[in-house]
């Protein structure tokens, strides 16, 4: 699993009030919702590198679905992904507080959205920096 520690560089919510336009509108679950997924924006990890997050992209993977009630969103890799192609993920954030959030990939490499959306897989908040994410 892994583990990453986000502080934010600059929002930009108007992206992902955009991000649903085009042809991949039909795969997000929560496009044309009021509310934007509450950790959308261009964000520095903990590996020094950027990350940009919108309604229909997690970094190279695409947003299937999102609920921000529940902390968790489930995406797909890319075609081309090494590893796991076209295979489905989930994964959890905490609240967004002082301009960082951590988040988890607790489920990874499922062969639907709905095996990831079900995996029995959890993050402990309490310890993310030990065994909460994986460790």
């Amino acid at each position: 699993m892994y583990r990453f520690v986000i502080v934010s560089l600059s929002m930009w919510m108007a992206a992902s009030l955009m991000a649903c336009e085009g042809d991949d509108a039909a795969s997000c679950e929560n496009c044309g919702s009021d509310d934007p997924i509450e950790v959308a924006g261009t964000w520095e990890t903990s590996f020094d590198t950027e990350e940009v997050i919108t309604d229909a992209s997690w970094a190279y993977m695409e947003v299937v679905s999102f609920d921000n009630g529940a902390n968790q969103a489930i995406t797909q890799n890319p075609s081309d992904d090494m590893y796991n192609p076209d295979k489905y993920n989930r994964i959890v954030w905490t609240e967004p507080a002082n301009g960082q959030f951590h988040y988890c990939m607790i489920a990874f490499g499922k062969d639907s959205a709905e095996a990831a959306a079900n995996d029995s897989a959890q993050a402990d908040t309490s310890d993310l920096d030990g065994e909460g994410c994986g460790g």
